[in-house]
């Protein structure tokens, strides 16, 4: 078969979901692809020089609307056997012959309307029907997603594969001599503290950051000295008034916003926080998760949504509506060593379970289903 996948994301700086699913899955995959035999190539705006990936790379010209006008008018000039696009999205025009395959992140944009831009969620509404209604097969990443579709717009389950994430356990497990200069540069680099809690993920408001930094003054209030609180983000929507709101904290000068961190020092500060917490309203997956624990930081998370299918029983569980049992369970963490190391352990065996490589071989699996019916 003639694949093509949609390589879009893949010069983006991956630090948060979709943007690293797509770097890390489509270089594997297309060579799982190509060792079975299959002719694979990416289509991608621009070039693709510095990025790794197997079989073909075709450039495609930048501009507006790149999926739906300009990859749509590549596929209709030579059409593949079968198109994948690591998003919940399709071209609306394409050859009826040509069969798809398409990602589903997350139902979020309708639980949570309120913590979307109106654009954004029109956008993601309508797209993501279209995607769900007409892919041939579909892929979710984690069984909470794949529930979710299927109750709210009647797919068969039968045409959707649970496929999770993977997490590259080398890039964050602890690297030896080597890696303690690299995590002390980066320390140094953004001249954070020696403790710190960390959070990784976009500003907007069904990230909790409210109810993380509310958590965070009542950590700062009753130990009178709290370790320092430390945001990475590429950004968001609706961030505006969640920065207002870290700007009239009490507790503002023990918060550190990192803007665009590239991917490579990411790593390095999940292993030197003392504590990684994403106390989300609710995840598709919740991949920050897994990356802290490949890295050896303890973890306190939300007892909700696909969170629970990603840290297992590796990571403390409390309800993203408690401010309080949020502060309570970082407490536990930075008072309580033999806690720390057995959140640790737990962590480091339940990031192992999943890997990229596993999601590169079930995905290659529903793309040969979806092109071989």
């Amino acid at each position: 078969m003639r694949i093509a996948l949609d390589g879009s994301d893949l010069a983006a700086e991956r630090v948060e979901g979709p943007s690293v699913y797509a770097g890390e899955l489509l270089p594997r995959l297309a060579a799982v692809l190509t060792q079975r035999g299959h002719r694979v190539e990416t289509w991608a705006p621009g070039s693709l020089r510095s990025v790794a990936v197997a079989g073909d790379v075709r450039a495609i010209p930048r501009g507006p609307f790149w999926t739906q006008r300009v990859l749509a008018g590549a596929l209709a000039a030579d059409p593949p056997d079968v198109l994948f696009l690591p998003i919940q999205a399709l071209p609306l025009f394409r050859r009826r012959t040509m069969a798809t395959v398409a990602v589903v992140h997350d139902l979020e944009f309708l639980r949570f309307p309120d913590t979307y831009t109106a654009p954004n969620r029109l956008l993601l509404r309508f797209f993501t029907r279209h995607a769900v209604r007409r892919a041939t097969q579909l892929i979710a990443v984690s069984q909470y997603t794949k529930d979710a579709v299927v109750r709210t717009y009647g797919r068969s389950a039968e045409d959707i594969a649970v496929v999770t994430h993977g997490v590259a356990v080398e890039r964050f497990r602890p690297q030896g001599e080597g890696g303690r200069r690299q995590d002390a540069l980066v320390r140094e680099r953004y001249r954070l503290p020696e403790q710190f809690v960390l959070f990784v993920g976009a500003l907007q408001p069904r990230k909790n950051i409210v109810g993380l930094l509310r958590a965070y003054e009542i950590l700062a209030r009753q130990a009178g000295t709290s370790p320092a609180l430390v945001l990475v983000s590429g950004g968001g929507w609706k961030e505006a008034d969640l920065l207002r709101r870290l700007q009239a904290s009490p507790v503002r000068r023990q918060i550190h916003l990192l803007r665009r961190v590239p991917s490579d020092d990411l790593p390095a500060l999940y292993r030197i926080a003392r504590v990684f917490t994403l106390p989300s309203f609710s995840e598709g997956f919740g991949l920050p998760v897994l990356e802290a624990m490949a890295a050896g930081t303890p973890v306190v998370t939300s007892d909700t949504s696909a969170l629970l299918e990603s840290a297992g029983d590796a990571a403390l569980l409390v309800s993203p509506s408690d401010p309080g049992a949020l502060a309570q369970a970082i407490a536990k963490i930075l008072s309580d060593d033999s806690l720390r190391q057995e959140l640790v352990r737990k962590g480091r065996e339940r990031a192992a379970q999943f890997t990229w490589e596993r999601a590169a071989e079930r995905t290659a699996a529903v793309i040969e289903k979806a092109g071989w019916p």
